[in-house]
């Protein structure tokens, strides 16, 4: 089992005002549908497991989310090794279906987001590659 020290919720929270103020920021747990639709959108997302920060992610694409997109392929065990179900597999020598249950009952925070390339395109003219933005965008 890993011994590194990890942030609590409360060491985390106060380390973030200094860079990500003025963002939005969600809540929830991982296995509530209603909180996962909170973070249907881009930006960066927080796993916590018993009040401690033990994963940071992020999701920027046109087409995905993070509360829809990215919590799914963690759920289902993507084959990579960013896939949040390997990590506790092998943090807790856990089965699949164990691991799963307790992604299920992870807190998350979600911050909304955009990556600097949707922030140029937003503010740069005439660019030959802004089609899917736009689109994205409802422009």
């Amino acid at each position: 089992m890993n011994t590194v020290k990890r942030l609590t919720r409360d060491e985390f929270l106060e380390m973030k005002k200094d860079f990500i103020s003025g963002l939005t920021c969600v809540s929830g747990c991982v296995g509530n549908p209603d909180d996962r639709k909170k973070a249907n959108f881009n930006g960066v997302y927080v796993f916590l497991k018993d009040d401690e920060v033990f994963y940071i992610g992020s999701c920027y694409s046109l087409t995905r989310t993070i509360g829809k997109d990215r919590f799914r392929e963690h759920e289902v065990g993507h084959h990579t090794n960013s896939c949040v179900l390997t990590h506790l597999m092998e943090t807790y020598a856990l089965t699949i279906k164990q691991a799963r249950e307790m992604f299920n009952s992870v807190e998350f925070i979600a911050f909304k987001c955009d990556p600097l390339e949707f922030l140029l395109m937003d503010n740069v003219p005439g660019l030959i590659n802004s089609a899917g933005y736009k689109k994205r965008m409802g422009v």
